[in-house]
């Protein structure tokens, strides 16, 4: 199983997270004997729970990759969303497109980023 291959920094700590996760009860990985799962422990509960139950459908690189997508294009619908809401022209939603890969982005920080989209649904 190969990792997506990304400049991200971070991506193979999160891939290699949501794995254990995923598999936690898994008895191949044995990870139920080595760990204890603790969700409330971390800021990125959330992104490892919805990347889980997408792991459940799509397997964990794809979910993965699944995640990355829905931060990319759901920034720029969220963006279209808040213009419209605040009865703007639709199309300046694009110009966001150019500063969807930045620095939290290439750190790795792709759980905080994904919550870039939810806020700006969440503001109108």
């Amino acid at each position: 199983m190969d990792c997506p291959t990304s400049p991200l920094q971070d991506l193979p700590f999160h891939v290699a997270t949501l794995r254990q996760i995923y598999s936690y009860n898994d008895t191949t990985f044995g990870f139920a004997r080595d760990y204890v799962l603790n969700l409330g422990s971390t800021q990125y509960a959330l992104y490892y729970v919805i990347g889980t139950i997408f792991a459940y459908a799509v397997g964990v690189i794809q979910a993965t990759r699944l995640m990355m997508t829905l931060y990319l294009a759901g920034t720029v619908l969220s963006m279209r969303a808040l213009l419209l809401a605040l009865d703007k022209d639709e199309r300046l939603s694009l110009l966001i497109v150019p500063l969807l890969v930045n620095v939290m982005f290439m750190f790795g920080l792709l759980p905080f980023m994904c919550g870039i989209p939810l806020l700006s649904v969440r503001s109108h």
